[in-house]
């Protein structure tokens, strides 16, 4: 059964930028590595594989890593999964939708969509809030959301 959630990876072009950008969001970075040698080879697949990683905290309970791929360069880790992406998106709950939109436009994101009202009619399950989509630096996708009172 499952435990917890262990990590969200994301896939960044410039690490150093990267954990400026998500600790600006609140993150607290916990470590910083390279990552190389067999273990790391036979869990990607991908032979003499070096990737530097950080992983940072989100209010004490998420962890993101964050992984910039050194070598090999031309291949990226996303290729070794079975669509061309790694995931869907990283959902964060924020108190203040317009603030937090316009902290990560100034850090580097891009907007995907205004924000836009949910009501119950997509789901029978959903909680009346404020979303929208932005792309981070490295087009992850980041779902912020505002729970309506």
């Amino acid at each position: 059964m499952i435990k917890n959630l262990r990590h969200v990876a994301l896939e960044v072009d410039n690490l150093n930028q990267a954990i400026k950008f998500y600790e600006a969001l609140g993150c607290v970075l916990q470590s910083r590595d390279i990552e190389e040698g067999e273990f790391i080879s036979a869990l990607t697949g991908v032979k003499r594989i070096i990737l530097e990683t950080c992983k940072l905290n989100l209010a004490g309970v998420v962890r993101i890593e964050l992984i910039h791929q050194i070598r090999p360069r031309k291949m990226t880790l996303r290729r070794i999964s079975k669509s061309s992406r790694n995931m869907g998106h990283i959902s964060l709950t924020v108190d203040n939708i317009e603030n937090v939109m316009k902290l990560l436009i100034q850090e580097g994101a891009s907007k995907h969509n205004q924000i836009v009202v949910s009501e119950n009619s997509h789901s029978v399950h959903a909680v009346r809030a404020y979303h929208c989509y932005l792309y981070d630096p490295w087009g992850n996708i980041i779902h912020l959301a505002e729970d309506m009172n």
